[in-house]
């Protein structure tokens, strides 16, 4: 077709007027698409059908069925152009000119918009780099400038240091200076001393005589001074609080200084008369108890049988009493106690123990005394079920959480029955030595007292294991005491290592039943204090179960005594796991030998020991020396214990305070004197039985030992009257002497040192044979 270039402008006119190429194009779009068998005579209708209907709906689909339809022109623009726009040839009508001119200027709004927004983002994004360059030169300047007096302080400080380091020296210089002549005079002090007990010990040695002036003046330093006086009055408050009545009387007699201490409201306020109740009287009680009467709020009388009904008035007027001990009163009525709790409403401690009481005094607890929390009626006797009823039912009777009822042997079920539904708030309840006590008793107990935290059942034989299952459905249980049961098994056990979660004491002392398998239940409980004493089924597997669990390491006390199926490998699984193990006994343990009682001495924790009856050796007490905090030891009956174990023993435990070395046959002087010398701290010693000792032991002693305050000596022979003076010259502080079937004691001789001390057993009886001489 490219004759139309050429040919004449009216007949392109004529072309474009008549719409000829859109003629073309949907012909040819009609031919291709619907492919009919004559094509002639399709073109033919298509036409016509125009000529008939016109042009104004012509489209360039129009010629194909509607289901044939494509989504776009099959025909291109271009070709089009290029058949029918030839030069010169305008095929385009003035809608696409104002299209194409609308197309044209939305294209250069477009661009102009498109770089106003990339010149306002530039200028935007340079604005944000000005401002962060400002910000980090401020940043800049301010650094520079805290580092400017960052390195004048710095300057500043290392000279303050440099003069605080030369100050530091300097009061260094002069502490270490003040330290080393404290050190040297406290080490001259003690070298004279030993020097002293030296030449002591020497003269004794050589049988040299003493005036009692010099063996009571021979270790002064000369010095007159009242050092508690100078002390800060707080300490020394403290100091007289230690002292009983008596000596509180004596020190306020001294000096003026000494009579303001002794006369402090902290000492007014506890008064203890159970040290003097041999010599108190009703009128001297009454006086003393007036002239404390606003600063009471401790009174321990216990013991004291003199005192009658001007003390017990006296009490009456003490309204800030808190604590009272009235335990071991004879005369104490129902009539004194009335005049007791009506006056002292403020009781949250009451000790009635060994009284005569009736249900009267009873019925006025629970009337007057609202706040009593502690209460004691051990052995008394004159009380029935009535009274504890009448305890139950009182104001106060929510508060009371510890009581104590051992011995009471008149006690029923329905005592207890009436108790508990009153007291429910029990937390501490001690029922020793209750032969009548059955599992119903004690099962009222458990099932009405929620918050039972502690049961002490020494003495009493017949609850079984189904009170102790109901026991463990508690808990809070903390405590539980158990003694000469044959009926608790390890049943039992076993329901409190289940749910008592938080036990902590537990004591199951001559209980033939219990067997590894108990030990291998508490193993996760927390406990602290285990006793096993005489449970004679308990072997090596059930301490290794003990051990291994979580109460392992929390022990601080376990009684083994008597468990007579344990080895040496339960000590040594105790040694390993047991670190904060403080109290340890082991008494009578046959099968335990010296290479296991060696192992002891590794236990660094311990603080008391106890191997009576085992196969102790001298170098087992050595070896033992090595836990520096013993306090207290005992070796009894170890026959193979000689002077030389003793000896090294001493050396290294110059703490020790309590000894006990009863029935060592082989103990002479010679290890007396080194006991002596070494521990100058010691206050109770147990020789009885030691058959070898003589004078010169008891010399050794009271010449050094000034702490001494309980001394056995009983089978000891040897020893003569001599032994007494020495004892009255230098221990002053000795309070009970046991001098039993001492052949060489007078009765005279004893008489004369009677009052000197509080106790003294003498028997001039001959030495029986337990002794085994």
């Amino acid at each position: 077709m490219a004759f139309i270039k050429l040919i004449d402008p009216e007949l392109r006119k004529y072309v474009s007027s008549n719409r000829l190429p859109e003629v073309y194009e949907a012909l040819l779009s009609g031919l291709a698409i619907m492919c009919p068998e004559d094509p002639f005579q399709f073109i033919i209708d298509s036409l016509r059908y125009l000529k008939e209907n016109g042009f104004e709906n012509l489209t360039w689909d129009m010629f194909i069925d509607e289901q044939m339809r494509p989504p776009s022109k099959i025909i291109s623009q271009r070709s089009l152009c290029s058949i029918f726009e030839a030069d010169g040839f305008d095929s385009v009508g003035p809608e696409q000119y104002e299209k194409a001119y609308a197309h044209y200027n939305r294209t250069l709004l477009l661009k102009a918009l498109n770089a106003l927004l990339t010149y306002r983002l530039y200028r935007q994004e340079k604005r944000h780099w000005l401002q962060v360059n400002m910000e980090r030169a401020e940043q800049h300047h301010i650094l520079k400038n805290c580092k400017r007096v960052f390195e004048t302080w710095k300057k500043w400080l290392d000279f303050r240091k440099g003069r605080q380091a030369v100050a530091f020296n300097q009061l260094q210089h002069i502490y270490f200076v003040y330290i080393s002549r404290t050190v040297f005079d406290a080490w001259h002090e003690v070298t004279q001393t030993s020097k002293k007990t030296r030449e002591y010990f020497e003269r004794l040695a050589r049988g040299e005589n003493f005036d009692e002036e010099e063996e009571e003046h021979g270790f002064d330093d000369g010095e007159a001074r009242d050092e508690i006086s100078r002390l800060p009055n707080k300490v020394a408050v403290k100091i007289f609080s230690y002292v009983d009545i008596c000596e509180l009387a004596q020190c306020s007699r001294v000096c003026r200084s000494w009579k303001m201490l002794t006369q402090s409201t902290a000492l007014l306020s506890r008064l203890n008369l159970t040290g003097v109740k041999s010599r108190l009287t009703d009128k001297i009680a009454a006086k003393l108890l007036l002239t404390c009467r606003p600063y009471l709020v401790h009174c321990n009388l216990r013991g004291c049988n003199q005192i009658g009904f001007d003390t017990f008035s006296a009490l009456r007027e003490c309204p800030n009493m808190q604590d009272l001990n009235l335990s071991e009163v004879q005369s104490l009525n129902d009539d004194l106690c009335k005049m007791i709790t009506d006056g002292c409403r403020s009781l949250l401690y009451l000790n009635l123990s060994c009284t005569k009481i009736t249900d009267a005094t009873l019925c006025n607890i629970s009337i007057n005394l609202n706040n009593l929390q502690y209460l004691s009626l051990m052995n008394c006797l004159k009380f029935t079920d009535r009274g504890l009823g009448y305890l139950a039912t009182g104001k106060g009777a929510k508060q009371l959480a510890y009581l104590d009822l051992s011995y009471c042997q008149q006690i029923t079920a329905v005592g207890y029955q009436k108790l508990v539904e009153g007291c429910r708030g029990l937390q501490h309840l001690v029922l020793d030595d209750q032969f009548t006590l059955d599992d119903s008793c004690v099962q009222h107990i458990a099932a009405n007292c929620p918050k039972l935290q502690s049961l002490s059942l020494y003495g009493s034989p017949n609850p079984s294991d189904e009170t102790f299952k109901r026991l463990a459905a508690n808990k809070r249980l903390i405590c539980l005491k158990v003694d000469n049961n044959h009926k608790i098994t390890d049943y039992s056990i076993k329901a409190l290592g289940k749910c008592c979660s938080e036990l902590r004491y537990l004591s199951l002392v001559d209980c033939p039943n219990i067997t590894d398998g108990s030990l291998k239940a508490i193993m996760s409980c927390p406990l602290t204090v285990l006793n096993l004493s005489d449970c004679v089924r308990i072997t090596d597997s059930g301490v290794k179960y003990l051990m291994e669990g979580t109460c392992g390491h929390r022990l601080q006390e376990l009684s083994l005594t008597n468990c007579i199926r344990l080895t040496d490998l339960s000590l040594v699984i105790i040694q390993k796991r047991a670190r904060n193990l403080a109290y340890f006994s082991l008494c009578f343990c046959s099968n335990v030998t010296e290479a296991g009682l060696e192992l002891l001495g590794q236990i660094h924790s311990l603080a008391s020991l106890d191997i009576s009856g085992c196969r102790g050796t001298d170098q087992n007490l050595s070896a033992i020396g090595g836990s520096a905090r013993l306090r207290m030891l005992s070796v009894s009956q170890c026959p193979s214990l000689g002077d030389l174990g003793l000896q090294k023993f001493a050396q290294q435990c110059a703490y020790l305070e309590r000894l006990d070395i009863s029935h060592c046959k082989l103990i002479t002087d010679g290890a007396i004197k080194s006991l002596a010398f070494c521990c100058r701290l010691l206050m109770h010693l147990n020789v009885a039985g030691c058959k070898l000792l003589t004078d010169l032991s008891i010399q050794y002693l009271s010449g050094v030992c000034r702490y001494l305050s309980f001394l056995d000596i009983s089978g000891c022979s040897l020893i003569t009257d001599r032994s007494l003076k020495y004892l009255k010259d230098g221990c002053h502080s000795l309070s009970t002497l046991v001098i039993l079937y001492c052949s060489g004691i007078s009765k005279a001789g004893v008489l004369k040192i009677a009052k000197s001390f509080s106790v003294v057993q003498h028997s001039d009886e001959p030495v029986p044979d337990a002794f085994r001489y």
